[in-house]
């Protein structure tokens, strides 16, 4: 079960660096610039499955210089309703940055692989013939992945959902129901080698040229 929580917990971790790096390095209307489009997309995904779960909504800021946030009522779902709505960013950006990913003229090559524990983690090489599209494509994928990770509330909210949730998934792995597509933590800890990265510049850059926003 570690195999599946490991690449989700250190999304957070790596999430959480990369933020915190790039505020002290970058200027302040920069990082906005480059976190709107994920802010938007957030605050959207946690208003939507608030909707879905039939939870009322009283209201939402999609975006400020602070960020964004959506009030909802209790949700009429007990204890898993608020881990669907709270960890909505996280489904919704994943299976966007999955679809940025494929249709961005990236290359893999067995030579440019890594191994985490079972899973053969191809890494991205940048193709030839790049147009403009594809740079707001990269824009828009980096502005996803670094607004994955949960708030402090998100997280303080649902920590009883998330809790059945481990419950849950350790029961049925007992019994051997549990199954999760190879592809999809393979594709996990492939957004984490980019956090990483990014992580890795940042904190560089905030060494080298100590910006203070």
């Amino acid at each position: 079960m570690l195999q599946i929580l490991s690449p989700v917990v250190t999304v957070f971790v790596l999430s959480f660096l990369a933020n915190r790096f790039l505020v002290g390095w970058i200027p302040a209307n920069l990082y906005l610039f480059l976190l709107f489009p994920g802010v938007v997309l957030h605050e959207l995904s946690h208003g939507a499955f608030s909707i879905l779960t039939g939870t009322p909504v009283h209201g939402i800021q999609l975006f400020s210089r602070t960020g964004g946030h959506v009030v909802h009522g209790q949700p009429r779902i007990p204890v898993i309703g608020q881990l669907i709505i709270s960890f909505a960013p996280l489904i919704v950006g994943l299976a966007l940055a999955t679809y940025l990913v494929g249709i961005l003229p990236l290359e893999t090559d067995s030579q440019w692989a890594i191994t985490i524990y079972k899973y053969h983690v191809a890494l991205p090489r940048v193709a030839q013939g790049w147009q403009v599209i594809d740079f707001i494509w990269l824009y828009l994928l980096l502005s996803i992945i670094l607004t994955l990770t949960p708030s402090k509330q998100d997280i303080s909210a649902s920590s009883a959902g998330v809790i059945v949730f481990i419950i849950v998934l350790y029961i049925l792995k007992l019994n051997g129901w549990l199954y999760v597509p190879v592809e999809a933590i393979a594709f996990l800890w492939y957004i984490n080698i980019c956090l990483a990265g990014i992580v890795l510049v940042a904190y560089a850059g905030k060494r080298v040229l100590g910006y203070k926003s």
